[in-house]
């Protein structure tokens, strides 16, 4: 690893940035443990509505933030959506501290409050608040209030909003979430009350009791967990209910993190690298990031190199959030270094090179791995060594020399083979000397006195041996005897509880003895205690805990945020036995093990979201655990069962925490509507259904979701209605048109909204997928059969009009376009006739109620019967008169069918005891068909164009005069 850096981009930490002013802090953060990291892409934190979290006379807000970007609108905290909820929501756009809300209940325009001349930093924490009165717009940085001006709109109380809380992100017209706010945010206050600018001072550096006056929420975000496990907890005493949830996560964001630690390096390519051959592989150390950019233009994990050279990878890990590292990869040069030597007269052969003289030679070879070697010879030419000695002896006594016995004084040669390996004369002289030389005494050992060699002292560790050695006699005797394979041999093995001494002594062919002594040192091995087994939770945390050494090693190393300290913070995905070796200071060790149980990962479902009628009593069911906990506890007949029951009047969103029997959490929302189209109570003073009271918008058809290759484009179509607004606009030539071409760059989800007459609106969804893969080059599917099998209709010259019969029925005609010469055609529902039984029953609710059927003649035969909705009414009437092919129009509030050989009566409805309502039946000739008249006056051919909405599918029909 070369050089290691974190990329602050586009940040400047003087105190005047661009000109700005910077507000500064001496305590930023450091005085809370852990912060909220938020990714700026996707994951946001959502509190359910409720009253403590809007306006009354005043507002306060305030928490620390530590931005990752510089550009744009980043969202800290929302409680506003323009589309029939507003608000507000406090945001740092551009390095300015943003405040926007919703005085008159319309956010366009919405009112808009910025700081001037105060530049929120990147990469630093700061603490930001705002105040928010009837009379006055205060906003503070780092606890000092700043200049401000109002941009939009007028000062005035906020609009009530039924919006979640929001942190880290804003829900847009469309009810897209956007504006993600990436960095760190901590310590999250909101007051009902105003505080001065001496409080939030006093206490932005400190955290709170939690029973503050006026404090509504306070999350200081000090719990642990990532993703789905991650809730944070409201600490006020006044608000407690009020918990943040988070959506849109992943396995590992949202999370918690110590303040110190967000800002360490994460990522490392390892040490600098020499390799045999390329390609080579490098990869980052990092699993979990939002983009890659290698030297090289990669954007994967790993890269393959080709050449040597320096590669270097920034890593995105949240949106604007950089780290930085190289690594040079070099071709490895491997080196073979020979040492010898010859004898005068001798040579050496180096690679085919005869050499014979001392001295250092190289030569570079390519190896069968590919890779250049040097070869190396050391050569040292060794000379013929003569060696002349001189000894003596006593008279009697005789002298070994070359495998003769010498007694007499003489000169004597003899040929040996050196130490080096060449051939050397070695010289004798030898004397003789008489009894009468103080040097010839009869004592051997003072005449051939002895040595004896050992080895130095040893260091061992408890339990271990080591093997002593001595060499020069012929007997040996060792003491103590304690911890020694044996006493009497040369080499015994030593294994000692405590440091000892060993003394030795060594006695000669001549009875002569010598002594010496090694010490053996022993050392204590530590106790490694790897702690106490533990269970967690799926995706959660534990930390280990080792002790009895000075350093340690940890494995396996999976799922450790360190494996060489005592502490590692433990994430296994499965059950894991973890082994500890703890060394002290002499190098001795131990080892330990404790297990991490996991979990199995808890599946929590609240439910799919539902629709009900205000005060109507309807279950719920979660389900994923063994105990339940229900918030918020408005309308709900219990809070900790699986099952309760809720009846509601106004929308609202409920949340399930679920355990398990392992103490293993999971959360999990229902989102609860209210259907305003429901039958009211009897003795409310507002009306039941209507005609056109918008409890269904106009009946449309769009078409089928496409898929188109990269800039390709497709043609969006949607029937019915009279007005048409497509969101997003991106990609279509005209959003406001029922026939908008679209070539979006990725895929986009558009939405239709379709407007009736009486201004009665429905929706409807498009998917276009962009598709760069090989289906590009697929069969489309096939089209629709011909409506009209001629491919030309001709007319007689003196007619100015046509009229062709499409076999389409009135609901089909929904499914197509129908067109003359590009002009939308004059249609007609009917070219054939068949007769139809009618009964209106618009003086009945639509709703859920209960009915009884007192009587309906059918051929003078009596029938009865209970039904609850009108549609269960016409299921009863099919079921009693199957040729009747009974049908529901909820349009036009009729049941129409009947069989032309029957006799039909009153259908006599009983709502109550007292009320009963007959709906008589009226008989029609209904048209069936589609008929397409075609003005031709004045003109030679028209053309006639059919497009199936679904697929986009054609067919054309040429009309022309003909003689």
């Amino acid at each position: 690893m070369r050089t290691t850096k974190l990329l602050l981009l586009f940040c400047f930490i003087s105190n005047l940035v661009h000109g700005q002013e910077v507000i500064s802090t001496q305590n930023g953060n450091n005085n809370f443990s852990n912060a909220l990291v938020l990714d700026g892409c996707t994951n946001y934190f959502e509190i359910p509505d409720n009253d403590l979290l809007d306006y009354e006379e005043a507002l306060s807000l305030e928490c620390w933030i530590q931005p990752n970007c510089e550009e744009g609108n980043k969202i800290i905290l929302s409680k506003q959506w323009c589309n029939g909820q507003y608000g507000y929501y406090l945001s740092v756009r551009n390095g300015k501290l943003l405040w926007t809300y919703s005085s008159s209940g319309n956010c366009t325009p919405s009112s808009v409050h910025e700081s001037i001349n105060t530049e929120i930093v990147p990469n630093q924490f700061t603490h930001v608040a705002v105040v928010h009165t009837l009379s006055e717009i205060k906003l503070f940085v780092n606890g000092i209030k700043v200049v401000s001006e109002q941009l939009d709109g007028a000062l005035g109380e906020i609009k009530n909003s039924s919006e979640p809380f929001r942190i880290g992100a804003y829900k847009n017209i469309a009810g897209k979430m956007t504006n993600h706010f990436s960095g760190l945010i901590d310590e999250v206050r909101l007051w009902n009350i105003e505080l001065n600018e001496t409080l939030i001072q006093q206490r932005k550096d400190a955290p709170l009791v939690g029973n503050e006056l006026g404090l509504n929420l306070y999350l200081n975000m000090e719990q642990s967990g990532q993703g789905a496990s991650l809730i944070l907890e409201n600490q006020s005493t006044y608000g407690d209910i009020l918990d943040a949830y988070p959506f849109d996560f992943s396995s590992h964001s949202p999370y918690t993190i110590e303040n110190e630690e967000y800002d360490e390096n994460i990522i490392s390519l390892g040490e600098d690298i020499s390799v045999c051959s390329f390609p080579f592989s490098i990869s980052t150390s990092i699993d979990n990031y939002k983009s890659i950019l290698w030297s090289t233009g990669s954007t994967d994990k790993e890269i393959t190199v080709l050449n040597p050279g320096e590669y270097s990878v920034i890593v995105e890990t949240e949106l604007c959030k950089f780290y930085y590292d190289t690594i040079q990869v070099e071709q490895e040069l491997i080196t073979y270094e020979i040492k010898t030597s010859v004898c005068e007269s001798g040579a050496y052969l180096f690679n085919g090179k005869r050499i014979d003289q001392s001295g250092t030679y190289r030569d570079t070879l390519k190896t069968i791995e590919g890779c250049d070697s040097i070869d190396i010879l050391n050569l040292e030419v060794l000379p013929v060594v003569n060696t002349a000695i001189t000894e003596s002896i006593c008279q009697g006594s005789s002298y070994f020399f070359a495998s003769q016995e010498l007694t007499e004084t003489g000169i004597y040669l003899e040929t040996l083979t050196a130490t080096n390996g060449c051939d050397s004369i070695l010289t004798l002289t030898l004397a003789v000397l008489d009894s009468t030389n103080p040097d010839c005494n009869t004592d051997p050992c003072i005449t051939k006195p002895f040595s004896i060699v050992n080895y130095p002292n040893q260091n061992i560790c408890t339990g271990e041996s080591v093997e002593l050695s001595v060499t020069g006699g012929t007997t040996y005797s060792w003491a103590p005897a304690l911890g020694l394979s044996a006493t009497n041999i040369a080499n015994p093995s030593a294994n000692p509880i405590t440091t000892t001494t060993y003394t030795v002594i060594v006695t000669n062919a001549d009875g002569c003895a010598a002594t010496d002594d090694i010490t053996i040192n022993v050392s204590e091995n530590p106790i490694a205690n790897a702690g106490s087994d533990v269970s967690i939770c799926s995706s959660s945390s534990t930390t280990l805990n080792a002790s009895g050494g000075t350093t340690y090693q940890w494995s396996p190393t999976s799922g450790l945020s360190n494996p060489s300290i005592a502490n590692p913070i433990a994430t296994p995905a499965n059950t894991t036995t973890y082994l500890v070796t703890a060394s002290n200071s002499n190098g001795c060790t131990s080892i330990d093990e404790v297990v991490v149980d996991v979990a199995a990962e808890l599946t929590v479902d609240a439910g799919e979201d539902i629709i009900v009628c205000p005060g109507e009593a309807t279950p719920l069911n979660a389900s994923g655990g063994s105990s339940y906990s229900w918030s918020p506890v408005e309308g709900l007949s219990s809070t900790n069962i699986a099952n309760p029951t809720v009846t509601i009047s106004e929308a609202i969103t409920y949340c399930v925490t679920v355990t398990d029997a392992n103490g293993c959490s999971g959360s999990d929302c229902i989102a609860i509507q209210i259907d305003t189209g429901c039958e009211l109570e009897e003795g409310n003073e507002e009306p039941g259904n209507t005609l056109n009271n918008c409890t269904d918008g106009p009946l449309i058809f769009v078409c089928h979701d496409r898929t188109i290759c990269p800039n390709e484009q497709t043609q969006l179509i949607v029937n019915g209605g009279i007005r048409w607004e497509w969101s997003p606009a991106t990609g279509l030539d005209n959003p406001f048109s029922d026939l908008p071409i679209a070539s979006p760059s990725v895929t986009t989800t558009y939405t239709v909204t379709v407007w009736d007459e009486n201004d009665c609106f429905a929706t409807e969804q498009v998917v276009v997928t962009v598709d760069p893969k090989e289906s590009c080059d697929a069969t489309p599917p096939p089209c629709f059969g011909d409506l009209i099998p001629e491919e030309k209709i001709c007319i007689d010259p003196t007619d100015n009009s046509i009229d062709i019969c499409l076999g389409l029925s009135e609901e089909d005609q929904t499914k197509y376009k129908i067109s003359v010469d590009g002009n939308v055609a004059a249609v007609l529902h009917g070219c054939n006739f068949e007769q139809l039984i009618g009964y209106q029953y618009n003086l009945l609710s639509n709703q859920t109620d209960n009915y009884k059927v007192k009587s309906w003649q059918i051929n003078d035969v009596y029938y009865s019967g209970l039904f609850n909705t009108i549609q269960e009414l016409v299921t009863w009437m099919q079921g009693i008169d199957p040729t009747g092919n009974w049908k529901l129009a909820p349009k036009s509030f009729s049941i129409t069918g009947g069989n032309t050989a029957s006799v039909y009566d009153t259908l006599l409805i009983q709502q109550s005891p007292i009320i009963e309502i007959g709906l008589v039946p009226n008989t029609t000739h209904t048209p069936i068909g589609t008929l397409v008249q075609v003005d031709m006056t004045g003109k030679d051919r028209e053309t006639l164009t059919i497009v199936e909405v679904a697929t986009g599918c054609r067919e054309e029909v040429l009309i022309e005069r003909c003689k």
